[in-house]
């Protein structure tokens, strides 16, 4: 599980070095950052929140773009952690379709 932190920690990382910054993109760091701390504290919950805004927010860059996928991944985690299985599978799926 760690090295599975570790990797969505690293791959938002590099999502968020990597584009331009814009008020919507600058809302999506914000809301991945807090949501990547909350992952560290094991607060699941705080995580799904931050993740399903960081979702909202991507709604401006297109259907297609990779920080929606990093978005959906890191809330299909959370909400696994919280057991909620369904919307899970859901996220992950709506992830991998985009890719």
């Amino acid at each position: 599980m760690m090295r599975g932190v570790a990797l969505f920690v690293v791959l938002c990382a590099v999502l968020l070095h990597v584009t331009p910054v814009r008020a919507d993109e600058a809302a999506f760091r914000n809301y991945m950052t807090a949501a990547g701390e909350s992952v560290k504290r094991k607060d699941h919950a705080a995580a799904a929140s931050m993740f399903e805004l960081a979702v909202n927010a991507t709604e401006s860059f297109g259907s297609s773009d990779e920080r929606l996928v990093a978005a959906l991944y890191g809330l299909g985690r959370a909400q696994r952690a919280l057991h909620d299985y369904a919307p899970a599978e859901a996220s992950f799926r709506r992830a991998l379709a985009i890719l």
